[in-house]
């Protein structure tokens, strides 16, 4: 709940510095501004953590009703209409991004206690229990990425998983945002 309120005083806070309703400022360079000073409140510290399906649907409305905002559309603007006129991903898709990160970085360490205890998880863990990596895993079967026990054992670099893991989201969401377009 705190990030919400982070988010929106840091949103308000750059409003109120010119790019309000009534200033005609550039659409675009708003949506700019959100996404390079505004979003990182939002996202921030949150890849790290478990989250519940409510919770990233929480993440998923406020950052729908942010950009609504922005773009001074219609509160009940479908969200394909609203991801697509914004050119941007959902926010759940841009926290995934970086939870796929964070995980590059524990592929990347070489022998460590983190990568150790993945790897013990993914392999022994009961599939009903919930922890981090196994949301890791989760994500690579949604996103069609190697499996977490492969990119452990055989890390991609860090540019390479990147721009992977990029393609994927955003093949995903581009072809789930036009069904949803399409759908009567």
């Amino acid at each position: 709940f705190m990030h919400f309120l982070f988010y929106r005083s840091k949103l308000f806070f750059l409003l109120q510095a010119g790019m309000g309703r009534n200033h005609h400022f550039d659409p675009s360079a708003v949506l700019r501004v959100h996404q390079l000073y505004a979003l990182p409140v939002l996202l921030s510290g949150l890849s790290a953590l478990v989250l519940s399906k409510p919770e990233t649907g929480m993440i998923d409305t406020c950052y729908k009703n942010t950009l609504t905002h922005l773009m001074q559309l219609h509160e009940r603007t479908p969200d394909s209409a609203v991801f697509f006129l914004a050119g941007s991903l959902p926010g759940s898709a841009l926290l995934h991004l970086r939870q796929l990160s964070v995980f590059s970085m524990i592929c990347n360490l070489g022998d460590n206690i983190l990568k150790s205890l993945s790897k013990d998880i993914l392999t022994q863990a009961k599939a009903s229990a919930k922890s981090w990596i196994q949301d890791i895993r989760d994500l690579t079967i949604q996103y069609q990425l190697p499996h977490p026990l492969i990119l452990l054992e055989h890390p991609l670099p860090k540019v390479k998983f990147k721009q992977l893991c990029k393609m994927k989201v955003h093949e995903y969401w581009h072809a789930k945002l036009s069904r949803d377009a399409t759908l009567p």
